[in-house]
């Protein structure tokens, strides 16, 4: 009764974690309005500028790389080391995805440092295309493709082109890792089609695709004596055949969107993998 007659509300005593978590030092709005001033003022800035300043990196990293044969190795494990600091589970080998439970704060870590820094995808396509550096880089490329295959199979939107973002990295990913000639085709593909599926089988082909790459170990003892112009080793995959087990729920995918992937399904899948 007393308190009804002197407040209009009782302050209940607050606990240490109700005020640790009342809020975080520096994201008030303050901080917010000056980092939305800061994002309009980086718009203005010349995308060609950008381009040039970033192709003016890559060559230069290029040239300083040639000069040493296991250059874009030691690029790459630098990278890993600037993206990744954390030095366990580091390795060529994909574990069970279960195992991406026990990574998922290393996971998030590294998703966010691409995002916010984008010159990390030309880095990863430089490396790409001087094979077989990507290799060295496969915990970076399981750290994107667990915090994907979580998105996926939590995407509420019915279609995988209106999740933009994830879309986006999704087909990066696998573009980078086919030009690493780490994926051989049907999967290699991949990004020709999600964009026509649903988040669910976008996140099944990404299962499958994690499934190829744990039996398959991306190493470069895969990669030969390139006899083309391009940079790098080459791994010859005109003999591969693809096991059916990675390929199965692809094709039934497929089959269930006819309608706007059915012209693709004879690059896809051969007749003798049908």
């Amino acid at each position: 009764m007393q308190n009804r007659n002197f407040c209009s509300s009782v302050t209940l005593p607050q606990r240490h974690s109700s005020v640790f978590h009342a809020g975080i030092i520096g994201n008030g709005i303050r901080n917010r309005h000056l980092a939305n001033v800061k994002a309009e003022n980086s718009k203005d800035c010349n995308a060609e500028e950008v381009r040039s300043h970033t192709n003016l990196l890559l060559d230069t990293l290029s040239q300083c790389c040639s000069f040493n044969p296991g250059g874009m190795t030691q690029l790459s494990l630098l990278l890993v080391e600037i993206v990744s600091p954390d030095v366990m589970f580091n390795g060529l080998i994909w574990p069970e995805e279960e195992y991406t439970k026990v990574t998922v704060e290393r996971d998030l870590h590294v998703r966010r440092f691409v995002q916010d820094n984008v010159v990390v995808w030309d880095l990863l396509n430089l490396l790409a295309q001087n094979r077989p550096a990507l290799c060295y880089c496969s915990v970076l490329l399981r750290a994107l493709l667990a915090t994907l295959l979580s998105h996926w199979a939590n995407c509420q939107e019915k279609q995988a082109k209106d999740s933009r973002d994830s879309l986006e990295m999704t087909c990066k990913l696998i573009e980078l890792m086919a030009t690493g000639q780490l994926l051989p085709p049907p999967l290699s593909y991949l990004s020709e089609i999600i964009c026509h599926v649903s988040p669910h089988e976008v996140h099944v082909m990404l299962k499958d695709v994690w499934a190829f790459m744990r039996d398959n170990v991306p190493t470069p003892a895969l990669f030969g004596a390139n006899e083309r112009p391009s940079p790098g080793l080459w791994r010859d995959l005109s003999d591969f055949k693809m096991d059916p087990r990675y390929t199965e729920r692809l094709r039934l995918i497929m089959l269930a969107n006819i309608a706007s992937v059915g012209h693709l399904y004879p690059r896809f899948l051969a007749p003798d993998q049908d």
